[in-house]
């Protein structure tokens, strides 16, 4: 069974003067994994930050989230997207630098780790996308803390999308 991937947004009053004109959104974001009772079953973000950019990011990468599956040739063991990337590096020799899989998988989490739509916050990398013939979110610091849902990625999409329509308005009489 597809859980959801809820995206919320309350907003707030920016704290910091220095931010006035920067056109931030700043707010409450939450994003939780929800199961279809309406129960978080896990809490992913819980922060007050601007919403904008992780906004922008999720819908930047849309189809790379519907369509792109981890690099097959870059599995070294795991059941989740998280763990594929975590068992690569963990498995790996110290000693053995490899550029081009390095460049991929670094490219991979650009487009799938949420962690790169939360710049200078201190974002888990939780990863979502494919796997197989549906999608998850998951994350794997290590054996014990680790997690993976399955998602109804179309839904959570939508949630942002009308996110950035109530929230991120641009002002079409007034192009920069």
């Amino acid at each position: 069974m597809n859980n959801n991937l809820v995206l919320t947004f309350s907003p707030e009053e920016d704290p910091f003067e220095e931010d006035i004109g920067r056109g931030l959104v700043w707010g409450r974001i939450n994003l939780n994994v929800v199961d279809r009772n309406g129960e978080i079953v896990q809490r992913v973000i819980d922060m007050v930050w601007d919403v904008k950019e992780l906004v922008e990011w999720i819908l930047t990468n849309e189809s790379f989230l519907y369509t792109e599956e981890y690099p097959k040739e870059y599995i070294a063991g795991g059941n989740s997207l998280a763990e594929f990337r975590y068992k690569y590096y963990d498995q790996r020799p110290e000693d053995d630098i490899d550029y081009l899989a390095d460049e991929i998988l670094y490219q991979y989490a650009t487009r799938h780790s949420i962690y790169y739509g939360m710049s200078g916050t201190k974002t888990i990398q939780a990863f979502i996308g494919k796997r197989n013939a549906g999608y998850e979110i998951s994350y794997y610091p290590d054996e014990a803390r680790s997690w993976r849902y399955d998602i109804d990625l179309a839904e959570f999409i939508n949630g942002v999308k009308k996110i950035r329509e109530v929230f991120l308005k641009t002002n079409e009489s007034n192009p920069h």
